[in-house]
């Protein structure tokens, strides 16, 4: 009975075995109902994977485009400007996370970058004094009566400035902006360079300062017209200043050799440049004491 049993397990483990392999083999032969159903789920989840990484790409896209603080230079804050928006109001700077929607629209919006440091502008100027090539052929001498000077200013415009600058309609980007401090610092240098002329006049032996340019600085017109900016240096950095002291004296050498030459010979005389230069000339030899020759000042500025 005992031996029966164990003879009906053993048959019953390889009957069990060859329908397993049966079942296996018609599975994936026959693919039946429940084999196809395993390759429907393979087939969904395939697609279900595809969805996800289409959809991750398509926003890691969209959060790109819209990041507008990735726009930024360095050392600069950007305004957003839109055609939707139009100009916004709140900065773009460095370190604080902004995303925009406005940038999804193709050319709907644009940053303008600005910078966050001071600008830096170089100004030289050159000139001479009235006639003074027509004296300075009297006493025989190039022209000392010439003018040079090299000026630097610093100019600094805070966001909310450069904003007004935007709602005000006097720029509407970064090369605006440049153009605009040219002007102001074109204009303040004329202002400096006049007023540092004049003071040589008054005194023959002015040398200028850093505090007189700090004056000029103060008492701008060009400062209180362009109150956007913010002047934060004016230097002057090299010059050379006329001798106005023998400038006086050229001109009245040549006034007075005009004079007599006209006195004398009023009936023929060529009153051109050209013609008085030379009749000066002839007569140079009446004059007891020649006048002397003069030396330009030329200093360099202190820092």
């Amino acid at each position: 009975m005992v031996r029966f049993v164990a003879l009906n397990k053993k048959g019953a483990n390889i009957l069990l075995l060859f329908i397993l392999e049966v079942f296996i083999k018609h599975c994936y032969t026959k693919k039946d109902i429940f084999c196809s159903q395993g390759e429907e789920m393979r087939k969904f989840f395939r697609t279900l994977f595809a969805l996800i990484i289409i959809t991750f790409l398509m926003g890691t896209a969209v959060f790109f485009v819209g990041w507008t603080q990735f726009r930024l230079k360095n050392d600069t804050f950007g305004i957003l400007i839109s055609k939707t928006g139009g100009i916004s109001q709140k900065p773009v700077k460095s370190g604080i996370f902004v995303w925009n929607w406005e940038f999804l629209i193709p050319t709907n919006a644009r940053l303008e970058c600005f910078p966050l440091n001071d600008i830096s502008i170089s100004k030289n100027y050159t000139g001479k004094l009235p006639s003074s090539d027509l004296y300075a052929m009297t006493i025989n001498s190039e022209n000392p009566f010439t003018y040079y000077m090299n000026f630097t200013a610093k100019v600094h415009v805070p966001p909310e400035r450069i904003l007004s600058l935007l709602n005000d309609g006097k720029i509407s980007n970064a090369k605006d902006l440049n153009t605009y401090i040219d002007s102001a610092v074109e204009e303040l240098c004329t202002e400096a360079v006049v007023s540092l002329i004049s003071k040589k006049i008054k005194q023959q032996d002015f040398m200028p300062s850093p505090k007189d340019l700090q004056e000029i600085l103060d008492s701008s017109v060009a400062t209180k017209r362009f109150s956007d900016l913010v002047f934060t240096d004016f230097t002057l950095n090299s010059y050379e200043l006329p001798d106005y002291k023998l400038y006086i004296t050229a001109r009245d050498y040549y006034l007075k050799a005009l004079y007599k030459l006209v006195e004398s010979e009023l009936t023929r005389v060529d009153l051109s440049p050209a013609g008085i230069i030379s009749n000066i000339k002839e007569i140079n030899s009446n004059f007891e004491k020649p006048v002397p020759t003069g030396t330009l000042n030329q200093k360099e500025a202190d820092e």
